[in-house]
């Protein structure tokens, strides 16, 4: 529980605070004496060993008005019945309706502690324990106690293997990590039990009361072929389940039953995506195809083919109008979602591009890819009058040039080395094929040693 307790005077007028935080003098000397620090309106215990004893006490006192110990052996209390005097100094407890459950102190380490080392010291208490799982078989009443007897039980390492358990009353138990290989559990009350982690081989729960019953894991889906992706729609609702043999799978996730499987594909589908009103589902694969899907109905759309290599990943804009998908061809394409057309292809990867994420900011679209090549790029998504740019706008690596759609046309000056470069990383045009320098010096040395011509010879003779 909160072990800070806030006081006003005013609003606690007439209830328990009022009636312990009031002003006579006989209440400040009590309190002047409890374990309390104030802080203005607020109390808190002045260790917190001191609010693990009050919790593990209060459950205490809640077995005793359950089932009545046969001995004195036990705590040191002269509130209990366990007391080191002959007789019980305070008259014997009645059947409370014990307000504490095991999620209120199954948290607090402390009180767990308090509690199984008693299991371990005191025999008597364990028995006890186990009397008042036993009466609630046949009595409603103590069904809070009996749930918090078994959870201490099982905290403590005790194990329940062919016990006969049949109609207890335990609802809200916390049994995670117990042994009950083989117990009898019919017409148990098991309500909201906790058995995350739990044994139980050959167990018999014909009849047992289990509504929300946990168990901490959900059944696993068992496909006839290796799942290879996966996506949630938007709300939640709906899961797809790509696989080896190229169908999808979808899913409605309340209870796993399978709503539609979408057929097209003949090789492996590598992405799965929702469209972000979960109105269309989007699959690549590795039959280097983009297939659209009507993720209601089921029915195909449009199929986007261009890629030379697989579809490693597909990714929608966030307004649902576009798609972006990444392929081992080494590039990326963008998509118009309702004519099915290329609207871009970006090509300046090294390396296929395994994922893709698309963000809209107030600066405009962006896309995020990830390559073989090791990089991660940002790139700017710019319409112009119905044409896309993609644009580079960052790049976690620069190892190369980078000159796609550069434009050459009429570059005096270039070596045909340079010029071959320039054009293998993208550039467009040609450029001038004025000579060198290098080439044009050799052509004005090979001039000066150039030998004359006959011709030459007989007018020089002439002259002469």
């Amino acid at each position: 529980g909160n072990p800070v307790v806030e006081y006003s005077l005013r609003k606690d007028k007439g209830n328990w605070k009022g009636a312990f935080f009031g002003m006579e003098e006989e209440k400040q000397l009590l309190r002047e004496a409890w374990p309390l620090n104030r802080n203005g309106n607020q109390y808190r215990f002045i260790h917190k060993s001191l609010l693990e004893y009050c919790v593990a006490r209060a459950l205490f006192e809640s077995f005793d008005a359950c089932i009545a110990p046969q001995t004195h052996s036990r705590r040191a209390s002269d509130a209990s019945v366990y007391s080191f005097e002959n007789e019980p100094v305070l008259r014997p407890p009645t059947l409370l309706d014990d307000p504490l459950t095991p999620q209120h102190w199954l948290g607090d380490l402390g009180v767990v502690r308090l509690l199984t080392e008693r299991i371990v010291q005191e025999p008597a208490f364990k028995e006890q324990l186990l009397a008042i799982i036993e009466r609630s078989k046949t009595d409603p009443t103590v069904r809070r106690a009996a749930a918090n007897a078994i959870t201490i039980l099982v905290r403590a390492g005790i194990q329940f293997n062919g016990a006969d358990l049949q109609g207890i009353q335990i609802p809200g138990a916390d049994l995670s990590e117990g042994v009950f290989d083989s117990a009898q559990l019919q017409g148990a009350d098991l309500r909201k039990v906790n058995f995350r982690k739990s044994w139980l081989r050959n167990a018999n729960l014909n009849g047992a009361q289990m509504a929300s019953v946990r168990f901490g894991e959900w059944p696993t889906l068992q496909e006839k072929s290796d799942v290879t992706s996966c996506a949630y729609s938007p709300d939640g609702k709906a899961c797809a389940v790509g696989l080896e043999n190229g169908a999808i799978n979808v899913y409605e996730t309340s209870n796993w039953e399978k709503i539609c499987t979408l057929q097209g594909h003949t090789s492996a589908v590598r992405s799965v995506v929702y469209s972000p009103r979960g109105q269309q589902i989007a699959s690549g694969s590795e039959d280097r195809t983009v297939r659209l899907w009507d993720a209601h109905s089921g029915a195909p759309g449009h199929t986007l083919q261009g890629h030379t290599g697989w579809v490693r990943s597909v990714v929608y804009s966030p307004s649902g109008q576009q798609i972006a998908s990444g392929s081992e061809d080494n590039t990326v394409r963008l998509w118009d979602v309702t004519s099915g057309q290329c609207l871009a292809v970006v090509q300046d990867f090294s390396g296929a591009v395994y994922s893709l994420a698309w963000k809209t900011t107030p600066n405009g679209d962006y896309l995020v890819t990830g390559c073989g090549d090791k990089s991660v790029r940002v790139w700017q998504v710019i319409e112009e009058k119905g044409r896309y740019q993609v644009r580079l706008y960052w790049s976690s690596t620069h190892d190369r040039l980078n000159l796609t759609d550069t434009t050459i046309q009429g570059v005096q000056g270039l070596s045909r080395v340079n010029q071959q470069l320039l054009q293998q990383r993208g550039a467009v045009g040609e450029p001038s094929q004025s000579l060198n320098v290098r080439e044009a010096t050799k052509k004005s040395v090979a001039s000066q040693f150039k030998m004359p011509s006959h011709r030459e010879t007989l007018d020089t003779s002439a002259v002469t």
